[in-house]
């Protein structure tokens, strides 16, 4: 009696296997679809387009200086074009004393 149960058992449990294996590598057109599905393919074309960007930001120099007189009064004219170069010796500019 015992021996046929356990034999019992051991062919549901093979039958079960063997249902399982047959419907998980069955050829079934149910399952999903790997590879089959189509896609719509749109062509980018180029242009070009004038981009900014602005950031709120200070700019200070390496090192900071103030300029004062040595003498006091008043700048009338400057002697010198912009830009130009100046030796020490010369004194580019008129200047109306106080």
């Amino acid at each position: 009696m015992l021996r046929t149960t356990i034999t019992q058992c051991r062919q549901i449990a093979l039958f079960a296997l063997g249902v399982s294996l047959l419907t998980a590598c069955g050829n079934s057109q149910s399952g999903m679809k790997l590879g089959d599905s189509e896609y719509a393919v749109l062509t980018v074309n180029s242009s070009s387009s004038n981009q900014t960007t602005s950031y709120p930001a200070t700019i200070r120099g390496t090192q900071d200086i103030e300029v004062r007189p040595q003498v006091s009064g008043f700048i009338v004219k400057l002697c010198v074009d912009e830009g130009a170069t100046v030796r020490k010796e010369l004194i580019p500019r008129s200047i109306r004393r106080q």
